[in-house]
């Protein structure tokens, strides 16, 4: 029943171990979020916008995950760019953004399954990915709420991530090792502390046109009960047991139970 997979897990970079889900402790951080545009291959000058909190697993971004019944629209700027974004928050984000805009289409979620876009950060990894840069459906994990209603997804560094992906068959790369420090396949970020690097990410994609916005953006973020650091979703090898195959033995027995 023991076998060796891989897994989103918190890790805490100073002491290079994993954190159990019941040893994390939660504290208020602020963070730099932004709001990013994902070109779309197949329709010229029109973009997917996502937000993030985390720009540093931007590099391991394998897809997007929209909400198949929330309606979407396509609206155009001045400029003549196209941008999707969920009906629901369009009238608050292009307010804070002061930009005029006209509504060109509409339609649900569902409609974009499938569709390709390029990560922007592409171009500065080493990453060889097959399966990536899609849009994928999820109805649990994508709200209306805040961001954009396009969830930015990297199944190498969240556990509703690595859900979504593994049942659309997404690469999960996870370029950071258990020190915190991003790996050779982060190419022009390798060498440098997740969270850290943030700001060079974001100001690599102010530079090429991608940054819509950004904002400082507080929330509960989760720290090691020992020392109080913040902690790291990575994946690396663990062992499980399988508790799927004994799962109904294990159920009739707990009925003889008192």
């Amino acid at each position: 029943l023991l076998y060796l997979g891989k897994y989103p897990v918190h890790v805490c970079p100073r002491c290079e171990t994993a954190v159990a889900f019941n040893e994390i402790e939660y504290g208020k951080q602020k963070d730099l979020s932004v709001y990013i545009k994902f070109p779309l291959k197949e329709r010229k000058n029109t973009s997917l916008i996502i937000f993030t909190t985390t720009p540093w697993t931007l590099p391991a971004n394998t897809g997007v995950m929209v909400n198949p019944e929330s309606i979407y629209q396509e609206i155009e700027l001045s400029s003549g760019e196209r941008w999707i974004i969920t009906k629901d928050l369009v009238h608050k984000i292009m307010t804070i953004l002061e930009t005029g805009y006209t509504v060109v289409g509409e339609y649900k979620g569902k409609k974009m399954k499938g569709w390709e876009y390029t990560n922007p950060l592409s171009k500065n990894l080493k990453l060889e990915v097959k399966n990536a840069y899609k849009v994928v459906l999820s109805s649990r994990y994508v709200t209306t709420e805040d961001g954009t209603g396009l969830v930015h997804c990297a199944p190498g560094h969240g556990k509703e991530d690595f859900e979504v992906g593994r049942e659309n068959g997404l690469d999960s790369p996870s370029p950071v090792n258990s020190s915190g420090i991003l790996t050779e396949e982060a190419g022009k970020y390798s060498g440098k502390k997740a969270r850290e690097v943030d700001s060079e990410i974001i100001s690599d994609l102010e530079k090429d046109g991608s940054l819509i916005y950004k904002h400082l953006y507080e929330h509960d973020y989760p720290l090691c009960w020992r020392d109080k650091s913040p902690l790291l979703m990575i994946s690396q090898p663990q062992w499980f047991l399988k508790i799927s195959e004994i799962k109904e033995k294990l159920l009739k027995e707990n009925e003889k139970t008192n």
